[in-house]
């Protein structure tokens, strides 16, 4: 008997570059859906990390041109500094409550687009999330990627990403549902390398 598939936590991060070690978590978000893509809270869980200003400027100036382009233009470098922002401890905190509320230890994997970065990031600076959550990860980006492999009569999906962490886990979520739609079909005919 299979075990019950549970609960997909989807998680984005927006950060200053691909490097845990060195590198700062600055923006996180989450939704839950069920195992057929439903999202369960449509508010879920966003949350911006607060950095002084000084460090700010800091972390800014060190990063590659693309991301302090990509944070200038959506205000994010601004917000960090601002008492919205929140400190990783109560983020980490609160994330793994929100999250409580949708599954067990462990039951839930982590879905998302090159999901491996936010998995790397989540594991350095939200311990209590990252322990919460199964080791599974769906990532879209493969699936995608299989999936015109295989299909390439499937046209690719246009994405609506503008790097912030919530729209870019919508964008996931609604990317993994429109693969599943054309390319996650029964076959009508015996499977290739099966003999019929």
């Amino acid at each position: 008997m299979s075990k019950t598939l549970g609960n997909i936590a989807w998680i984005d991060v927006e950060t200053d570059g691909l490097k845990t070690r060195g590198g700062h978590l600055l923006e996180v978000a989450c939704l839950v859906t069920d195992p057929d893509l439903n999202i369960l809270d449509e508010a879920g869980y966003e949350a911006i990390v607060h950095y002084a200003e000084p460090t700010v400027r800091l972390i800014r100036e060190r990063a590659d041109p693309f991301v302090q382009q990509m944070h200038d233009k959506t205000g994010l470098w601004a917000e960090l500094s601002r008492k919205e922002a929140k400190p990783l401890t109560q983020i980490d905190a609160e994330l793994f409550k929100y999250l409580r509320q949708f599954g067990r230890t462990r039951t839930m994997p982590l879905g998302g687009n090159s999901v491996r970065l936010d998995f790397n990031f989540v594991e350095e600076f939200l311990p209590k999330t990252y322990n919460h959550l199964d080791y599974h990860m769906i990532d879209v980006s493969t699936v995608a990627g299989l999936a015109h492999r295989w299909y390439p009569e499937i046209e690719r999906i246009e994405k609506r990403s503008d790097h912030t962490a919530m729209v870019d886990i919508r964008e996931s979520i609604r990317e993994l549902a429109y693969y599943r739609e054309r390319a996650f079909r029964a076959p009508s005919g015996p499977v290739r390398g099966e003999s019929e």
